[in-house]
């Protein structure tokens, strides 16, 4: 990918057992962000720890410090449950709505115009929602990109 282009992994269930290796070999930090070049600093890439289908407690305290001042794109392995998503994909693929309810509340309501996408993996599906995915943050875009590896994706198994 080059030495100047920034990008980080966020852990999957695939990892969920091998933590200690994933922190070695591929990213120490389970949790974390950083700047995304080109936008003055404005604009900050948030990864999350979800893959045991259950937020870690230091996913939860980074989203419960995002500040205002900046706008977010934020990534994590396991699929919200959100509108428009349970018709596309497998229910064993999609976070409980407890656990969905337990991110979108942990979110400071003075930031939740500042989401600008939220990335997930864990479907093997393409997916991008068309509805708000929920009323306190109706502007913030929906992905699922876990396409890859043994799971690469057909066209008609997008969800778009």
């Amino acid at each position: 990918m080059g030495t100047n282009i920034p990008y980080r992994s966020s852990i999957g269930n695939w990892e969920d057992s091998t933590t200690d290796l994933f922190r070695r070999y591929i990213n120490p930090y389970l949790t974390g962000y950083v700047g995304i070049p080109g936008t003055q600093g404005l604009v900050r890439h948030l990864w999350l720890d979800k893959a045991n289908r259950r937020w870690s407690q230091d996913s939860l305290n980074l989203l419960g410090s995002l500040d205002p001042n900046y706008y977010y794109i934020i990534d994590f392995h396991w699929p919200l449950r959100v509108p428009g998503i349970t018709n596309e994909i497998h229910d064993n693929h999609l976070m409980t709505q407890g656990e969905t309810d337990m991110f979108f509340n942990a979110i400071p309501a003075n930031v939740r115009n500042r989401i600008l996408a939220i990335f997930t993996h864990h479907a093997h599906k393409l997916f991008s929602n068309s509805v708000p995915i929920n009323p306190s943050f109706s502007n913030t875009r929906f992905y699922v990109t876990g396409c890859s590896g043994d799971y690469a994706c057909k066209s008609v198994d997008k969800g778009l």
